[in-house]
């Protein structure tokens, strides 16, 4: 899947545009939800080139994102070299988090289930990265008809 989102990082962002005031409503509403604090740890899975996770640094948040296209990472370096610097982007895997259970508030995936083959192993893995009492929050358009299949298919602990 990487593959495809390789080919268009260069141009990803001019379809998919939101006007900024709203980009900025958005992160607003995201950081107010998780009572966020400028000790907020973020993690967004399938990043991108930073639409969301780039709004939710300049409202303070402490923000990591992880996708598997390296030009869309690269993408989101370029955009937020105008940021605040509270953006750290990683190369990853969805389904194998390369981060340690609990070591981050809020886990952020949105609109990105729909892309990952695996994505019930995905679904499966975000709560082990984040924090007793944290939130995690899912965005797709897919989700409503996966909700209950993804809950027969979460099992035990993370492997």
């Amino acid at each position: 899947m990487a593959d495809s989102f390789d080919r268009v990082a260069a141009r990803y962002d001019a379809t998919r545009a939101i006007p900024a005031a709203a980009e900025a409503a958005i992160a607003a509403g995201i950081a107010r939800a998780v009572s966020s604090t400028p000790q907020t740890r973020l993690l967004e899975i399938g990043v991108g080139t930073g639409r969301i996770a780039l709004p939710l640094a300049r409202q303070g948040l402490r923000c990591i994102g992880i996708d598997r296209s390296a030009p869309m990472l690269v993408a989101a370096q370029r955009k937020g070299r105008a940021g605040s610097g509270r953006l750290l982007l990683a190369r990853a895997d969805a389904t194998a988090l390369p981060f340690a259970t609990a070591s981050v508030d809020v886990a952020l995936i949105v609109h990105v289930f729909h892309l990952i083959p695996a994505w019930p192993r995905a679904l499966h893995e975000a709560p082990y990265v984040r924090r007793p009492g944290g939130y995690s929050s899912t965005a797709a358009s897919t989700m409503a008809r996966r909700a209950k299949s993804a809950r027969s298919t979460s099992g035990g602990g993370r492997s």
